[in-house]
């Protein structure tokens, strides 16, 4: 008689189940990590999505001024604004030059009437005075704009002073005696140029 052999029971994995716990681990650590970088992403989009009342949003700010080409070739000289428009209010007489930089416009606007001058009062006596104070712009390179300008004879108030451990200001006076304040952008927060630009 021939004696049976008996199979045995236990079967030899195959490749893809061999591979199942490695896979499962990775796809774990990935949903993980996707988890992690949408919780990261969420509160930036809810940011962006964020509305105000009535729809409210920065149109933008309006100067009064003496000589409104002498200023609209002054801002777009060192601070790169360019004219948007131009025209006349005649619900108030005046006339206008509107001037745009990348999500910002300042509004140039004269009438035909005697002036004030500008408050020109130095930091911090300049406080004491109620009202707006200044522009204030962020710049990616401020050594480098502060030179410039201090070559091209802008009148400085103060050049590369330290505001916080990480960020310095230069503070200049536009023709008319405005404030602008110009502070140094940290590295985390450089903007991109649009694709096409230098």
């Amino acid at each position: 008689m021939r004696t049976r052999r008996r199979r045995s029971s236990r079967r030899t994995p195959r490749p893809d189940m061999a591979s199942r716990p490695t896979r499962m681990i990775v796809g774990s650590a990935l949903a993980s990590i996707l988890g992690l970088a949408v919780a990261a992403l969420l509160p930036r989009f809810a940011a962006t999505a964020q509305t105000y009342p009535h729809g409210l949003a920065l149109n933008n700010i309006a100067i009064a001024v003496d000589d409104p080409e002498a200023m609209a070739d002054w801002y777009g000289r060192y601070l790169g604004f360019t004219v948007a428009s131009s025209g006349r209010f005649d619900a108030v007489g005046a006339d206008y030059i509107m001037m745009q930089a990348p999500g910002f416009q300042i509004e140039l606007i004269t009438r035909d009437s005697p002036k004030v001058p500008v408050d020109r009062a130095d930091p911090p006596d300049h406080l004491d005075t109620l009202g707006l104070k200044a522009l204030v712009f962020d710049v990616d390179s401020l050594p480098e704009m502060t030179e410039t300008l201090q070559g091209a004879g802008v009148e400085i108030v103060w050049a590369l002073e330290p505001l916080f451990p990480d960020r310095r200001s230069t503070l200049i006076r536009d023709p008319e005696g405005n404030l602008v304040n110009l502070v140094e952008r940290p590295a985390s927060m450089t903007i991109c140029n649009a694709p096409g630009e230098e």
